[in-house]
């Protein structure tokens, strides 16, 4: 999973030049409601989401319209 974030850090440098912040957010095993307040705030202010499987998809409806959203498991199966 590591490896694959990566890849994927590569791909969406592309996007923007500037150098970033990068958080990485869990919501525990799965559910909406275990996300941190910070996790949340974090999520809803980001430029690039880079999410798995794992993710709840009701979390994605909390990210701006502009974001770019990248399911790393669909793309890293493209490698």
């Amino acid at each position: 999973m590591v490896e694959q974030f990566f890849l994927m850090v590569k791909k969406i440098k592309r996007y923007n030049t500037q150098s970033k912040k990068v958080y990485l957010i869990g919501a525990g095993p799965g559910k909406a409601d275990l996300i941190t307040v910070r996790g949340l705030r974090i999520l809803k202010e980001a430029d690039v989401v880079i999410y798995d499987y794992l993710v709840d998809t009701s979390l994605l409806e909390n990210v701006k319209s502009d974001a770019k959203l990248f399911c790393c498991d669909k793309l890293a199966a493209r490698e």
